[in-house]
């Protein structure tokens, strides 16, 4: 049993479901992307011998079948109310079953210091629920698009060199996720006077 996930579900709304399967047969879990409604993103499903059960405290709301071959992704609408997902195979043994837990992550104290020739970012994670969480970060010059800078991070600190900004008013925001809801924090913004 593996407690990852939580609950604001965007009622009738399509997300991606991916994940990979480990040598000893568990499933890991990557964070759910939200696309958007089913008119826009219909659901896709491909193969078979694999099943995920969405359920409702206790009672199955909807299953959807899907072929892996030590990783699987598929589209599929997460139906509101849904507290568990169960994986199972083709001879219906569970393989992993995820709970959803009711509470978002906070992300606090975000802290951009310059030290030398890098900055150093530094921030802190809770979860009422005590689920693992991951942080995405992103980037804005000049209060344009957010770029990537790193995705998947365990680690609640990440450096980065000065030299990788433009020059610029630069703004920095954390995403975290339990897989289902996030949070987030924006720092304030800084001036990058690197020559790129």
């Amino acid at each position: 049993l593996i407690i990852l996930l939580t609950s604001s579900i965007h009622a009738d709304n399509v997300y991606t479901i991916s994940g990979q399967e480990s040598l000893d047969s568990e499933i890991t879990l990557n964070p759910l992307i939200l696309l958007g409604p089913e008119e826009a993103y219909p659901e896709s499903f491909y193969g078979t011998g694999y099943t995920a059960s969405f359920y409702s405290e206790g009672i199955l709301i909807k299953e959807a079948n899907f072929s892996m071959i030590s990783a699987f992704s598929f589209q599929s609408i997460v139906p509101e109310n849904t507290t568990s997902i169960t994986f199972t195979d083709s001879s219906l043994d569970i393989i992993t079953e995820f709970i959803i837990t009711p509470n978002s992550p906070l992300v606090s104290n975000l802290i951009i210091q310059e030290n030398g020739d890098n900055y150093d970012l530094s921030w802190s994670l809770s979860d009422d629920d005590g689920d693992n969480l991951v942080s995405d970060l992103y980037y804005s010059l000049n209060g344009g698009p957010w770029e990537i800078l790193a995705l998947n991070m365990h680690e609640t600190t990440y450096t980065i060199p000065t030299y990788f900004f433009y020059q610029g008013e630069i703004s920095v925001k954390v995403v975290a996720t339990d897989s289902f809801n996030t949070g987030e924090a924006i720092s304030a913004p800084f001036i990058s006077n690197s020559q790129n």
